[in-house]
C-alpha cells in the first residue's frame, strides 16, 4: 500500500480572470513556505501561469522555465488520454480530482506522485485550476520519517540539556510585550540575576552594566530594529561587585511588515579571555625580563609626548637619551646568561629609580636602554643629567655575593633641535651612541649634523669595500717585532691597509669594524692570509732568513666550521712550515665561543701554529684566559706601559704581568713602543720583544727585509768595533 504525504505552496493568479482573495493566500503561503511540495495554478486553457515549491528537487526545473508552458507537457506519455480526463472532470464539471501518475523529470525518467486537482470557480464559473503535486512515499519510508523525527524530539530535550549546562547562557526577548520568553540557567551564573527577577523587570539588564558600557547596549538598538545582527563586548557589574566582561550577540527577527519582534542571542563571561589578552598586549609592549616597555610601546608614549610638548625656561626640554652597557657580552660569557640577565634587572630597576617622574625608561634589545625626560635645559643642566647618569650606572652591581662592574656609553638627542619625529629623534641618539663607542666607550655624546654626515660616509666606505678585494684595493704592511737586546728582528705582524681611489688611504680601525658589521670580515681575512703566505713564499726565494709573521684572526673566522681545514690547506700550497704562522686573537673572539676556540687552537696547535693573546690587560678578565687556554705569547697593550715611568699603578701591573708570564713560560711582546724610556723600562724587566714606533713603523715586504738586512749589517759594525 502506499501513503501520500500532502505538501504545498499557493499564490494567486497573474490572470486578472484568476484573482483570488488575498487573505487566505497569505495564510497558505506562510504555512507552507518552506515545504517540499509543489503547487501549479493553471489556467483555462491549460497554461501553468503561476508555480511555487521545490521544483529543482522533484523534477530538475526552475520555476521560471515551466511557467508558461502546457501542464500536460510534464505528464507521462504512458498514461494516454489521462490529461484529457483531468481537465475534463475538473475543469469542465469543476470537480476536484485525486489521482497517482507519472510527471517527467528534466532528466527523462518519470517521479511518481500524488496530485490533487483544485478547479477554481468564480462566480459559478470554472476559471482554471490549482495543481498540488507530492511525491508518493513507501510505507517503510514512512516509518522511518516516525523514527527520524522520534529521535528528534529526543535530540531536542539533550539540546534542552545542554543549553542547561552551558557555559553560555542563552536567552529569547518578544519586542512586542519587552518579555522574555526564555532565559537559560547559565543566564543567572553570568549575570547574578535569576530568571524571575528579570521576569519581574526585563530592564534590570540595562542596570547591570558598567556605566561607562551602558552606550554600547543602546548604539546597537538601531541595528537590530534593521534586522540586523550584533555582537559586542561590554563590562557587567556583578552581584559581589566585581566586574565581569562580557561577550553579547543577538538576532533579530522582523515581521512582513518589518517590525522587530523578537530578539534571541546568548552571552558569556570573558573575563579570563580579557585577562589574558592584557597580559599579551602587556607583554607585546613590555619587556619580559625587566618589565620596562619596549622600543615599539617607547616610540608610541615619546610621540604623545612631543604632541603635548612644552619648553622649559625657553630651552629644549625633551630629551632621547640611548644607553649601551659596555662589554656586556663578556658577562655572559664569562659568568653565565642568568647572571647576566640579573645584572640587567637590576640595571634597569637603578636606571627607573634614576629617572624617577621626570621621563621613562625602555629596554630595546639585549644590553641597549632608552629614556625620555623632560625639563631638562640644554646648558649646565643636560651635563650634569649625562654625568650624574653615568656615575650612577658605573656603581658596583652585586650579584651572587660578587661586585661586577659596569661603565655606559650614551648617546643623546632633543627635540625640535635635532628632529621632531620619534624615530628620528631615536635614530639619532642612536647615531651619537655609535660614535661614543667608536671613541673609547664609558662616556656621552650629544648629536650634532657631522654625526650623521660622518654615518653617510661610513656608509659609502662599506659599500665600496664589497668591491675592494677584487679591485686588488688592500695590500698589505709588516710591522718588525725587535728583541731590543740583540737588534735582530724576531718576526712580524702582518697588518692591511686600504688604499681607496677617492678617500685615500683608509686605515683598519675605519674599516674593519664596517666589515664585521656588514659580514665581510671572513672573506678579508682569507684574503689576509692567502697573501701572508704568497709574501712568505717571495721571502724565502729572496735568499733572506724566513721569520714568524703573526696575522690577525677575526672571531667570525676563527669559528668557520673550515677554518683549520683552509689554513692548513693553504700552508701545505705554498709549502711552508707551519710554525711561522701565528695567529693573533682577541678576547672578543675567545669569549663568542670558548670551547670551540680552544678546539680550534689545540687542532692548529698540534700542526705547529702558534697562538697569541692580543691587548692583553684590556678586558674584563684577561688572567682567567690563561689558565683556560694554552696561548703562546702575550701582546701586552699600549695602555699598560705608555708612561709607565711616571704612573706608579701601570708600573705595578706591567712588573707583576711580565714576572707571571715568565714563570708560565709564555713569550711576552709589548706592543706600541715609542719611547726610550718606555723601552728601557720592558728591558728591564725582561722584556725584550719590542713592536712600535720606537724601531720601525709598518713597511712593505721589500722595506722590511732591507730593514733586516741594516740591522745585520749595524750589528756586524758594532761587533768588529
Amino acid at each position: 500500500m502506499r501513503h501520500s504525504r500532502t505538501f504545498s505552496l499557493s499564490s494567486s493568479l497573474t490572470d486578472d480572470d484568476l484573482l483570488i482573495d488575498k487573505r487566505p493566500v497569505e495564510i497558505l503561503e506562510s504555512a507552507f513556505s518552506h515545504y517540499p511540495g509543489l503547487i501549479a495554478t493553471i489556467n483555462i486553457s491549460g497554461d501553468i501561469v503561476d508555480l511555487k515549491g521545490n521544483t529543482v528537487t522533484l523534477l530538475g526545473y526552475e520555476q521560471h522555465d515551466m511557467i508558461g508552458t502546457k501542464a500536460t507537457n510534464y505528464l507521462s506519455m504512458h498514461l494516454p488520454g489521462l490529461a484529457d480526463d483531468i481537465f475534463l472532470t475538473a475543469l469542465q464539471h469543476g470537480q476536484p480530482l485525486n489521482i497517482n501518475l507519472n510527471v517527467i523529470h528534466q532528466n527523462g525518467s518519470a517521479v511518481p506522485m500524488f496530485v490533487k486537482c483544485l478547479p477554481i470557480i468564480k462566480n459559478e464559473e470554472v476559471k482554471g485550476m490549482i495543481i498540488i503535486g507530492n511525491m508518493m512515499v513507501d510505507e517503510e519510508v514512512v516509518k522511518e520519517l516516525r523514527t527520524q523525527l522520534t529521535e528528534l524530539a529526543e535530540e531536542g530535550r539533550i539540546a534542552k540539556s545542554i543549553h542547561e549546562r552551558l557555559d553560555v547562557g542563552i536567552w529569547s526577548l518578544d519586542m512586542k510585550n519587552y518579555k522574555f520568553t526564555y532565559l537559560s540557567k547559565s543566564i543567572e551564573n553570568i549575570t547574578g540575576a535569576t530568571a524571575a527577577e528579570f521576569d519581574k523587570d526585563p530592564k534590570l539588564w540595562r542596570s547591570l552594566l558598567h556605566p561607562e558600557d551602558v552606550h554600547i547596549i543602546d548604539d546597537y538598538q538601531e541595528l537590530l530594529r534593521k534586522g540586523e545582527a550584533v555582537k559586542v563586548e561590554y563590562r557587567l557589574i556583578y552581584r559581589d561587585k566585581q566586574l565581569r566582561w562580557i561577550e553579547h550577540q543577538a538576532i533579530p527577527y522582523l515581521n512582513q511588515k518589518g517590525e522587530l519582534t523578537r530578539v534571541d542571542g546568548f552571552i558569556m563571561d570573558i573575563t579570563e579571555r580579557k585577562k589574558l589578552e592584557e597580559s599579551i598586549h602587556h607583554f607585546e609592549n613590555h619587556d619580559y625580563l625587566t618589565g620596562l616597555m619596549n622600543r615599539k610601546q617607547f616610540t608610541k608614549r615619546l610621540g604623545k609626548v612631543i604632541k603635548s610638548f612644552s619648553m622649559f625656561d625657553g630651552q629644549p626640554s625633551l630629551w632621547v637619551f640611548y644607553l649601551d652597557i659596555d662589554q656586556f657580552k663578556s658577562i655572559n660569557d664569562l659568568y653565565s646568561h642568568s647572571v647576566g640577565d640579573q645584572v640587567l634587572a637590576s640595571f634597569a630597576s637603578r636606571l627607573v629609580r634614576f629617572v624617577g617622574d621626570k621621563g621613562f625608561c625602555a629596554r630595546v634589545s639585549g644590553d641597549e636602554f632608552l629614556i625620555a625626560v623632560t625639563n631638562i635645559g640644554l646648558d649646565d643642566h643636560i651635563d650634569h643629567f649625562a654625568a650624574d647618569l653615568l656615575d650612577e650606572m658605573e656603581s658596583p652591581v652585586m650579584v651572587e655575593e660578587e661586585e661586577l662592574y659596569l661603565t655606559v656609553s650614551i648617546g643623546a638627542s632633543v627635540y625640535d633641535l635635532h628632529a621632531k619625529q620619534p624615530h628620528t629623534l631615536i635614530k639619532y641618539a642612536d647615531l651619537a651612541l655609535h660614535r661614543v663607542k667608536m671613541s673609547g666607550r664609558n662616556d656621552w655624546m650629544i648629536f650634532n649634523e657631522s654625526i650623521e654626515q660622518e654615518e653617510k660616509e661610513m656608509d659609502q666606505i662599506a659599500h665600496d669595500l664589497r668591491f675592494a678585494i677584487e679591485r686588488e684595493q688592500f695590500f698589505i704592511l709588516y710591522q718588525p717585532k725587535v728583541n731590543a737586546q740583540t737588534r735582530t728582528i724576531t718576526g712580524a705582524e702582518a697588518l692591511i691597509r686600504w688604499n681607496h681611489p677617492d678617500a685615500g688611504l683608509i686605515r683598519p680601525s675605519t674599516f674593519i669594524p664596517l666589515a664585521e658589521k656588514h659580514g665581510m670580515i671572513s672573506s678579508i681575512d682569507r684574503w689576509v692570509f692567502r697573501e701572508v703566505c704568497k709574501d712568505l713564499d717571495t721571502w724565502r726565494k729572496s735568499s733572506h732568513p724566513l721569520l714568524p709573521v703573526s696575522i690577525n684572526v677575526s672571531p667570525n673566522r676563527l669559528l668557520k666550521s673550515d677554518f683549520v681545514e683552509q689554513t692548513l690547506r693553504q700552508i701545505k700550497e705554498f709549502d711552508l712550515p707551519p710554525s711561522l704562522i701565528e695567529f693573533e686573537l682577541t678576547e672578543t673572539s675567545i669569549i663568542m665561543n670558548p670551547v670551540k676556540v680552544k678546539s680550534v687552537m689545540s687542532e692548529l696547535q698540534n700542526e705547529g701554529i702558534r697562538f697569541s693573546l692580543d691587548d692583553f690587560g684590556t678586558g674584563y678578565s684577561s688572567l682567567s684566559y690563561l689558565q683556560m687556554f694554552d696561548i703562546n705569547t702575550l701582546k701586552v697593550d699600549r695602555s699598560l706601559i705608555q708612561d709607565v715611568q711616571k704612573t706608579t699603578k701601570n708600573q705595578i701591573i706591567a712588573k707583576n704581568l711580565f714576572r707571571m708570564a715568565q714563570e708560565m713560560e709564555i713569550d711576552i711582546i709589548a706592543e706600541g713602543v715609542e719611547t726610550q724610556e718606555e723601552m728601557e723600562f720592558l728591558v728591564s724587566q725582561n722584556c725584550s720583544i719590542i713592536q712600535g714606533y720606537f724601531f720601525s713603523r709598518p713597511l712593505t715586504l721589500e722595506s722590511l727585509m732591507v730593514y733586516s738586512d741594516v740591522l745585520a749589517e749595524t750589528r756586524r759594525k758594532s761587533g768588529s768595533s
